[in-house]
């Protein structure tokens, strides 16, 4: 008897947070938010939150140098660091194969744990409550794909005037985004020349939509906001992207 209440007391115990592995990729680009933005994702209310970064800029120095930000602000969450070599060869949709290729290793890392929510939040992005990964992980059981808002008035964001709601939409994007593990178990990000305005995030959405094996639920939670950070010039670094 002693057993079985042991293990419901550590059901009890068990944080939703447990089952939560936040993705990010970064890239030199960022360097002008980088900061803030380590500085707020590891000050927020993430609980036991896995933390998984992958670089992929040329050489090791920007790497370093977010391994540093982290260790300066990092408190008891497991981070992990990598830094990945992506392929040159075509500078023109080089920013394309650069967040596909982070994407995708993100999403092995995640599916070689049991954890059921795969999170991306991208580092130009800083939520404005340090509760946002408890707001998204509210409405868990109401759709399979959760969006915040952060760029006003794009592809299904034009919700601003909603203070608290769970909106349907075709498009999530992919900057403070909650996955459900049965959504990344299916589908890889990619990208493809017959599109190449689409985002992995675009195509994700697209394959959801159509698969006729299952109807998907994706939607925009407008309690979870975001500020969308813009370097001195107005511009997020893209140009910069090699």
């Amino acid at each position: 008897m002693d057993s079985l209440k042991n293990f419901y007391d550590a059901l009890d115990d068990k944080d939703l947070t447990d089952d939560v592995f936040i993705a990010v990729y970064i890239h030199s680009a960022k360097q002008y938010c980088d900061e803030e933005f380590f500085r707020s994702l590891l000050e927020s209310n993430i609980g036991n939150a896995q933390i998984s970064i992958v670089d992929n800029s040329i050489g090791l120095d920007y790497y370093n140098r977010v391994v540093n930000i982290v260790q300066k602000y990092k408190k008891g969450n497991v981070v992990d660091i990598i830094h990945i070599d992506v392929p040159r060869d075509d500078p023109k949709h080089q920013f394309l194969i650069n967040v596909t290729n982070s994407l995708t290793e993100l999403r092995q890392k995640f599916l070689a744990t049991s954890k059921k929510y795969f999170v991306i939040l991208e580092a130009d992005i800083i939520p404005n409550s340090k509760n946002w990964l408890y707001d998204l992980l509210e409405k868990k059981d109401e759709a399979d794909v959760i969006g915040g808002l952060y760029y006003t008035g794009f592809h299904g964001q034009e919700l601003w005037d909603k203070e608290a709601e769970l909106v349907y939409v075709k498009h999530v994007l992919s900057g403070m985004t909650l996955y459900k593990r049965e959504v990344i178990e299916k589908f890889p990000f990619r990208w493809s020349l017959e599109d190449r305005g689409a985002f992995p995030d675009a195509w994700i959405m697209w394959d959801l939509d159509h698969d006729t094996t299952k109807k998907w639920r994706t939607a925009n939670y407008t309690k979870v906001r975001g500020d969308h950070l813009f370097d001195n010039n107005g511009t997020r670094g893209h140009d910069n992207v090699n």
